[in-house]
């Protein structure tokens, strides 16, 4: 599903919006969830849970409240999807480039018809994306976790431990769920407990491996054939 969040004063115009994203999900058989905010303070409380999920924010330039200024907030805060900017009249601010927006739409017909060609390959890319992310969910907050970010993942009771490079999650899947996933993703299973990016295996031991970061991870015993083979490939082909 995609996710977009609406923070626009004009009724009017949000109806067009909504319209125009209606029509491009329902073109791109993708789901979609719409939500209009008339407050920064309402938006910003729910992007509390939602920031790794939503994909796309529509701010009006026009508040009283700088739309510009939100859209510089919700970078600091670590959104990483799409911002369309809406406004009245064109406008040529640098400040509006720094928050690297999708868009920025006037009261142009010609404006609305490019935003929704842009629309129709960001859909695209955002129908491929669960293909290269796996999802957490703890407490009610969804996160999207992108694969090639993975260092390597290990078992934690019933659940596994998923060890980024930027963070650790975990998620309510087996490993040997994982490694049907990721298989062909350029991870090997080392161990019962242990499943390895390649791409980040920096050297290997006679009975361990070790990952950027300089974590040391134990091969089991049935594996080291395997280990052999795909990770000391690995190694030589990035060498």
């Amino acid at each position: 599903m995609i996710k977009v969040y609406i923070y626009d004063s004009d009724i009017r115009r949000t109806e067009r919006i909504k319209n125009i994203l209606r029509k491009v999900a329902q073109e791109s058989e993708s789901d979609i969830y719409l939500k209009r905010f008339d407050m920064s303070v309402d938006m910003f409380c729910e992007f509390e849970h939602d920031k790794h999920v939503v994909d796309i924010i529509c701010i009006d330039v026009d508040l009283e409240e700088s739309g510009l200024g939100i859209g510089k907030k919700l970078r600091e805060l670590g959104f990483e999807g799409e911002i369309v900017f809406f406004a009245k009249e064109k406008r040529g601010a640098v400040e509006i480039f720094e928050t690297k927006p999708l868009c920025f739409v006037w009261e142009d017909e010609r404006s609305y018809l490019q935003f929704q060609n842009i629309l129709k390959e960001t859909f695209r890319q955002f129908i491929l994306q669960p293909k290269n992310c796996l999802i957490s969910e703890k407490n009610k907050v969804i996160r999207r976790i992108p694969i090639q970010s993975i260092l390597y993942i290990t078992v934690k009771g019933r659940s596994s431990e998923i060890h980024c490079t930027d963070a650790v999650y975990t998620v309510f899947l087996t490993i040997k769920k994982l490694e049907d996933k990721l298989k062909a993703k350029n991870f090997v299973r080392i161990h019962r407990n242990h499943l390895v990016n390649r791409s980040y295996a920096t050297k290997k031991g006679e009975k361990s491996v070790e990952v950027l970061g300089g974590e040391i991870l134990g091969i089991g015993s049935t594996y080291l054939k395997s280990v052999e083979r795909e990770v000391c490939t690995s190694l030589w082909e990035s060498a």
